[in-house]
């Protein structure tokens, strides 16, 4: 039985770390044993748990500055993880992250080991891309959309490292999704009041200025609505802080604290999900992939997406949902309205979103996938 060391240092539950537990959910633990190494999240661990997954502790530096302290820092994390190779006989490391990739690879040079990178964004620095990309196996990206960002990065002999593989859904989980508390009774709102909602980080390019601008439009037609932002900004990026006090001024600016509702970070987030009326998607920038998407289509949510990155790898507009740029806030706007106001065009959406989900993002199927990686050498 091999042996995968997974590594995550996972700051806050995110796309990339709700990845690694859904793939541990669903993995062949007959064939393979999997030790977790992470960090401290208490959201995360307390998931990881409940894996059949060994979970051990390690520590990585975030690479915002190079400064003395930072080496120090990075060096022990190599160190450690050595250690934690030999004495975790392990066979095949799988990293998650940036910080990750960097110390999993540095780690390998002298143990010999194969890694796997999941490469999940858009944001590796070139510079250590380009020392290190020798070092992999293979590269796993979720769309074509980030393999061909990479791709104009490096020489075409380091191409065929790169295989999609997107990110799966538990589809019989995301159909079966008990509501165990209504937002009806928690915001205190009638059982007629229908929901709109955006899910993710706070974070200017993620959109969520133009879906408030966007639901006063909506809630002037039909003032039956209820928007919901569900995430909060990054304590570690003092940006998104700034932004989401932007995005409630916004709020307060607009009147429209009683159609506009923030409920921060949830670590329940599919039950929330299940209660929407449309899903809104608003990247202004191109999304490497775009999970909430897939998730709400897999629950039977009609979703409306960007049409930048990855989503339109998911999306095929007008047909399980639509692409609108969310800069224009007058055609979100009537985008919403039409599934608002239109079951038959709702229901459309609903039934092709499932069909698309069963047929390309199966999480069962994709955890197969990357298994076979395992396999070679």
């Amino acid at each position: 039985m091999k042996h995968i060391l997974i590594i995550d240092p996972a700051d806050f539950l995110g796309g990339a770390e709700l990845f690694t537990l859904d793939f541990l959910a669903k993995a062949d633990h007959t064939q393979f044993s999997f030790t977790l190494a992470t960090g401290k999240n208490d959201a995360y661990l307390q998931k990881a748990k409940k894996r059949k997954a060994r979970v051990v502790s390690l520590s990585i530096p975030r690479l915002k500055s190079f400064t003395f302290s930072s080496l120090k820092h990075l060096y022990k994390s190599v160190q450690a993880l050595r250690l934690l190779i030999d004495t975790e006989n392990i066979d095949l490391l799988q990293t998650n992250s940036i910080r990750a990739h960097i110390v999993g690879s540095l780690a390998v040079i002298r143990k010999k080991k194969p890694i796997i990178w999941m490469l999940h964004d858009c944001t590796f620095p070139r510079f250590f891309l380009k020392l290190l990309i020798r070092i992999p196996m293979k590269i796993v990206v979720g769309t074509e959309f980030v393999r061909g960002f990479y791709k104009k990065m490096l020489p075409r002999r380091f191409h065929e490292k790169f295989i999609v593989i997107p990110n799966g859904v538990d589809i019989d989980f995301f159909q079966n999704i008990p509501v165990t508390r209504s937002l009806h009774k928690e915001l205190n709102l009638g059982e007629g009041v229908r929901f709109v909602g955006m899910v993710g980080r706070i974070d200017w390019w993620k959109g969520q200025d133009h879906f408030i601008r966007a639901a006063g439009k909506v809630t002037a037609k039909l003032p039956k609505t209820r928007f919901l932002i569900i995430g909060n900004s990054s304590a570690h990026d003092l940006k998104t802080v700034e932004f989401e006090k932007k995005i409630r001024e916004l709020v307060h600016d607009l009147n429209l604290e009683r159609e506009v509702f923030f409920l921060g970070f949830r670590t329940e987030v599919p039950p929330l999900i299940r209660q929407l009326s449309v899903l809104v998607h608003a990247s202004t920038e191109p999304e490497p992939f775009g999970r909430v998407i897939r998730e709400a289509m897999a629950t039977g949510i009609p979703v409306i997406a960007s049409p930048f990155g990855g989503p339109t790898e998911i999306i095929e507009d007008g047909r399980n949902g639509f692409l609108v740029d969310p800069n224009d806030h007058e055609l979100l706007a009537r985008s919403i309205c039409r599934i608002l106001e239109h079951s038959e065009l709702a229901e459309k959406f609903r039934e092709n979103g499932i069909r698309t989900v069963q047929k390309y993002f199966d999480l069962a199927k994709v955890a197969r996938r990357i298994e076979k990686l395992y396999e070679e050498r």
